[in-house]
């Protein structure tokens, strides 16, 4: 059988002509990777086994993910900002002249990032312990943006505590954790998942990168947003700090991409940085300066949260 995978393409290669006359880019995803709603055939590559993913073997020696049973059960996707006075006390007692802040800052985190219970328990878990509030922040954020997992959160606050820079944590997290890669699939099989009710392209893009992450067959994750609809209650029961409901896109013009042009700033790393400023909600100017000047995108990423958080 044909083997199909999800088309990843540059925003560039993506759009045509006319659809540059009309001023219009398109759409790029976060990851800087869209993909079709049509899966395209690879046409050479052929299988007799009829496997899912050309990916599956690999995963069977990587520990998975435990599902959290209770939280699926619960289904219950509201975000809590209440914050108790205990935890306004000790995050008052660890820095008293920037309470305030911090406190605005993590109320902003809660509903920003629409923080499952479980994980906003995990936060105040941390603040409880002693953890600095701005380092917990920091940690969360990045790790949002890297589908990281709740286990990963201490770790990486026990990193900065350590005190390690933050680019150079980020650029350890990002080595060891590489850019996710959407993998092959049969057509069959991809056909049988669009098959299920309610599930769409954006959930079986998801849900990839979820299995690639917690190492959870993408068949039992598909189940699990099947039964729940909501990718924020699934990934919250298997410790994945991301809620997102839908595959995040940012629109692109012409016109944005030809204001920062230059001999520095060809048209993919004027689209890379578009992106990270939509993620990380600042200027596009601030992000191209910082590129221009030779910044990695950990150190970009460690500038902008220093700058929020700190």
């Amino acid at each position: 059988m044909k083997k199909i995978k999800m088309k990843k393409t540059i925003v560039f290669v993506l759009i045509g002509a006319a659809v540059l006359q009309a001023g219009v880019i398109g759409y790029s995803m976060v990851e800087k990777q869209l993909f079709s709603s049509i899966a395209e055939s690879t046409g050479a590559s052929q299988d007799t086994e009829g496997s899912g993913s050309t990916s599956e073997a690999s995963q069977t020696a990587q520990t998975s993910q435990t599902v959290d049973t209770a939280i699926i059960a619960d289904n219950n996707d509201s975000t809590n900002t209440d914050i108790s006075q205990e935890i306004q006390d000790l995050i008052k007692q660890s820095d008293p002249d920037n309470f305030e802040r911090n406190l605005s800052n993590y109320k902003d985190l809660l509903t920003s990032f629409d923080v499952h219970l479980s994980l906003k328990n995990e936060i105040e878990s941390l603040i409880k312990d002693g953890h600095n509030v701005k380092d917990i922040l920091t940690t969360y954020a990045f790790l949002y943006d890297s589908y990281g997992l709740k286990d990963e959160l201490k770790k990486l606050v026990n990193e900065k505590e350590s005190g390690r820079e933050w680019a150079d944590i980020f650029t350890e997290y990002n080595t060891e954790n590489p850019e996710f890669e959407p993998r092959s699939f049969e057509s069959s099989y991809l056909d049988k998942l669009m098959g299920i009710s309610g599930i769409s392209n954006d959930d079986i893009m998801i849900a990839d990168r979820v299995s690639c992450k917690t190492n959870v067959s993408i068949d039992e994750i598909i189940e699990l947003k099947a039964k729940t609809s909501k990718w924020k209650v699934v990934n919250a029961s298997l410790g994945i700090i991301n809620s997102q409901q839908h595959l995040p896109y940012v629109p692109i013009t012409a016109q944005m991409v030809n204001k920062y042009l230059s001999g520095d700033m060809t048209e993919d790393t004027v689209v890379d940085a578009l992106i990270i400023a939509n993620k990380l909600n600042t200027s596009s100017s601030d992000i191209v300066e910082m590129i221009k000047a030779g910044l990695s995108i950990e150190q970009v990423y460690a500038k902008v949260y220093e700058s929020k958080y700190y």
